[in-house]
């Protein structure tokens, strides 16, 4: 009986980098290998498979729908090969890993760096790749094994996952200084409609909390300009080109200096959870339980100091079916 040619794990991780720098010359140069080896790395790797995973033009390459396909299943199989490293070095006095953390941009620039200066001191064996991206997008890595934890809002909940909320943050208003002297001190969520709004696309979370918040009243967000951007977004706020709505820990900092003003809305008002989550197959990993229980703490020092105005849950580490039992209470969302 013939046995079938397998794949490498030096082929997929060729393959991987090629498909990352998007250019065999590029990805040859980082490997600081030759471009001609590294091509025949990949030419047998889809000998080996019986397809084409890359477009080839004078640009570089792009990935076949076959080669995207693989690239999902690489990045699954080596975030698997991490985990089996992660859960036996755990075992150890230190516990050891890398482990990929995926947040928000404004939750991001308050959280991470406290998160990663505290790992460093109790963990030192333990490396943090940081990922910055809004709550749909570390999601997906989550689902796809490119991000071990991902700090987002309203997370669905998914049998895979393992939901904890951290902090339950009223939304506000967010004016620039001098537009915030002719408002009135608060808002409600009628009086949204009238506002020319800054807000990401339709497939941010935000933008989606805001619509049906408004829609709960009947009524649709005027948008003045659509940005993805936190950076750009509270830069056009500031110039008075419009208003959005944010946590008050996104633009603290902002408030400080002068520059933005936070707006509470009365009434029942807009909230929104921030939650960690992680895939329930590394709820045994010692560096993802740490880790995990570091952004608890560093949560519920946010809320106390007042930059996270919102409250913290103050819950134990219940195991999987009981978070996924309580994500679903908290983010008030059905089964997966």
């Amino acid at each position: 009986m013939t046995r079938k040619p397998t794949m490498e794990l030096r082929e997929l991780r060729y393959f991987v980098d090629v498909a990352e720098f998007k250019s065999f010359s590029k990805a040859a140069a980082y490997l600081r290998i030759a471009q001609p080896a590294l091509s025949r790395q990949v030419r047998k790797l889809e000998e080996t498979l019986g397809v084409e995973l890359f477009l080839r033009h004078a640009r570089g390459v792009e990935l076949t729908e076959a080669g995207r396909v693989l690239l999902n299943r690489a990045y699954a199989i080596f975030q698997q090969l991490d985990q089996a490293h992660a859960d036996v070095t755990a075992q150890a006095e230190f516990p050891t890993g890398t482990l990929t953390i995926g947040a928000p941009p404004a939750t991001g620039e308050i959280l991470i760096p406290a998160l990663v200066e505290k790992a460093r001191a109790r963990f030192p064996k333990i490396s943090l790749n940081i990922v910055e991206g809004f709550s749909g997008f570390i999601y997906d890595r989550l689902m796809t094994h490119q991000v071990n934890i991902g700090i987002l809002y309203n997370p669905a909940p998914h049998r895979e996952l393992d939901i904890l909320p951290l902090v339950v943050e009223p939304m506000y208003v967010i004016a620039s200084a001098d537009a915030a002297r002719r408002e009135p001190r608060a808002f409600t969520v009628a009086d949204l409609a009238r506002l020319p709004l800054i807000l990401p696309r339709r497939e941010h979370s935000l933008r989606q909390l805001v619509e049906n918040a408004m829609a709960d009243h009947a009524l649709e967000p005027s948008i003045a300009f659509q940005v993805d951007g936190l950076n750009i977004l509270r830069t056009m706020v500031g110039r008075g080109l419009g208003y959005t709505l944010l946590t008050y820990g996104a633009v603290h900092q902002d408030i400080a200096a002068g520059r933005l003003a936070a707006i509470p809305i009365a009434g029942p008002g807009i909230s929104w959870t921030l939650a960690v989550a992680y895939r329930a197959d590394q709820g045994r990993s010692r560096p993802v339980e740490e880790i995990v229980r570091l952004i608890r703490e560093e949560s519920r020092r946010l809320v106390k100091g007042g930059i996270w105005r919102g409250r913290a849950s103050e819950a134990g580490e219940p195991g999987p079916a009981a978070r996924s039992a309580r994500a679903r209470r908290a983010l008030g969302t059905g089964e997966a």
